[in-house]
């Protein structure tokens, strides 16, 4: 497996609702946001991705050091809770939790899906709640001990940060990551969700690879 080098976003000035002053030459900028200010005021947005594999953030490197535990067993009936009007039942009780089967299985597409001769996996959802306040580092292993990738180059991430700031969440106070969840072959496989305020883990059961 391998971790992938932090994605670059374009970072641009907005000013005055969806004008950016990007767009404005740079002469005229201050002018423009001082007269929109009045009204709208000027901001700076930001249009990084909020999805990761960076390991420079102090507060990622603190996340890294926890352990990750495979504690749970995916013959346990999971949490399902539709806590959103904008997401599907999330599986799960913590303030991180995955759109998934309501029974917390995930199927599983091909690796040629994927350009991959071993990884297959499929997309999963993730949701973080807006009571979490920081980065949230995605992680996970199998109860048998095999490997857990996330993302959808040919040779997956082996974990990713989520980020939501500069982000508006959907109903309920939750925000959503479209992701996608790979693997070598089936089994019961624990994500783990390391933040500031705690961790929180999901046991999923995913089929075996066809």
């Amino acid at each position: 497996m391998r971790l992938t080098s932090e994605r670059g976003g374009v970072r641009y000035l907005a000013c005055g609702g969806s004008v950016p002053c990007s767009l404005v030459r740079r002469r005229w900028w201050v002018v423009v946001c001082v007269v929109t200010a009045v009204a709208v005021g000027c901001t700076d947005a930001d249009d990084s991705d909020p999805i990761s594999s960076s390991t420079a953030d102090a507060d990622v490197q603190a996340l890294r050091q926890r352990e990750v535990l495979a504690t749970g067993d995916c013959a346990d009936q999971p949490t399902v809770e539709k806590a959103s009007k904008d997401i599907g039942p999330l599986v799960g009780d913590g303030p991180v939790r995955v759109v998934a089967n309501a029974d917390g299985t995930v199927p599983t597409a091909s690796p040629e899906t994927y350009g991959s001769e071993t990884w297959g996996g499929n997309k999963l959802l993730i949701a973080v709640s807006d009571e979490i306040d920081g980065p949230v580092l995605v992680r996970g292993l199998s109860q048998h001990g095999g490997d857990l990738g996330f993302g959808t180059d040919p040779a997956p991430e082996d974990s990713q940060v989520l980020s939501i700031d500069g982000r508006q969440p959907l109903g309920g106070g939750w925000y959503d990551f479209p992701n996608a969840v790979r693997v070598e072959q089936g089994g019961c496989y624990t994500l783990q969700f390391d933040y500031p305020q705690g961790t929180s883990r999901v046991e999923l059961a995913i089929d075996d690879i066809d």
